[in-house]
């Protein structure tokens, strides 16, 4: 045997040696941590198990981009959009939820509730040109009044409401101004005030070309008569020139009036998304945006109030 071959049987010990020590190591480190560790200590509600799943919807359909709303007095609402498997039209249907039922668990009070009574099968599933999901969101007022605001698929925002309680929904207002040069979508809905001080808001983006340039603006309007009309279109995200798309907003409002809205700006100019904030007292003039990230991008925002 030459001296390469004993240098290598002595590697090949030596390797083997050394996993049955590392082997005996790793073992007896384990056994003393068994041995001396305690149960982690968690917080009472760290702790609390979620429950099983629950089928908000039930049909042969394609139901999704959901999202929902509490009323604070043991309800909640569950609103999705829902495609038809054969005709591939879309539409925004609802259910309704007692949070703790007899049994203690929540239990379904309305199934599959048609909102947009009077545009049937003419909901937007996706913004334009990004395909981002246009998710249908819900407000309710001091009444009890339910508002629901959606994206047509011919790119306008409209507003369905029930009065109800959700059991039926009266013919879809539009939000946007009336307009065919304009996409309108992806929007938000906020309430403030009570009685006749009430104001139902919207916001949502706004995109528009010019020749070849691409123009895009948060817009917000309001309602002055618990939903029957809107007025007041005003630019709230004051987006510079053609580089930006807003892909979405997200608006609230607290107990004195105040607005708050959030956007997804994307700047083509420098490749980089942005998440934005802003508020306004009146609706009428929005406070200068602040980039919430930096430097990196942010994107699908949300605000909420407590």
């Amino acid at each position: 045997m030459g001296a390469n071959d004993r240098d290598g049987v002595m590697h090949t010990q030596y390797k083997r040696l050394s996993a049955a020590v590392v082997l005996f190591l790793v073992a007896a480190m384990l056994f003393a941590g068994l041995l001396v560790s305690a149960p982690r200590a968690a917080a009472t509600h760290d702790t609390v198990m979620w429950s099983r799943p629950f089928w908000a919807a039930t049909t042969g359909d394609d139901e999704f981009y959901s999202s929902v709303l509490a009323d604070g007095n043991g309800t909640f609402y569950v609103f999705y959009l829902r495609t038809d498997s054969f005709s591939g039209l879309t539409d925004v249907y609802e259910s309704k939820w007692t949070t703790r039922g007899p049994s203690g668990v929540p239990e379904g009070i309305l199934y599959d509730v048609l909102v947009n009574v009077n545009n049937v099968g003419e909901v937007a599933t996706n913004t334009p040109f990004f395909g981002l999901p246009t998710t249908p969101t819900a407000a309710i007022d001091h009444s009890g009044n339910l508002f629901v605001v959606w994206t047509s698929n011919a790119y306008d925002v409209y507003v369905s409401k029930s009065t109800d309680g959700g059991v039926t929904w009266l013919p879809a207002v539009k939000a946007n101004s009336a307009t065919v040069t304009a996409y309108d979508f992806a929007p938000s809905i906020a309430i403030t005030g009570t009685g006749a001080s009430e104001k139902i808001w919207v916001s949502w983006s706004q995109l528009w070309f010019t020749g070849f340039a691409l123009y895009n603006n948060a817009t917000v309007s309001h309602s002055d008569n618990l939903g029957s009309t809107f007025i007041g279109y005003t630019n709230a995200s004051g987006q510079p020139g053609a580089s930006t798309y807003i892909a979405g907003t997200d608006i609230a409002a607290d107990s004195l009036g105040r607005l708050y809205l959030t956007y997804t700006a994307i700047d083509f100019s420098v490749f980089t998304v942005y998440a934005n904030y802003t508020w306004s007292d009146t609706g009428a003039t929005w406070a200068a945006q602040t980039t919430l990230n930096s430097p990196c991008g942010g994107f699908f925002q949300v605000v909420a109030v407590d």
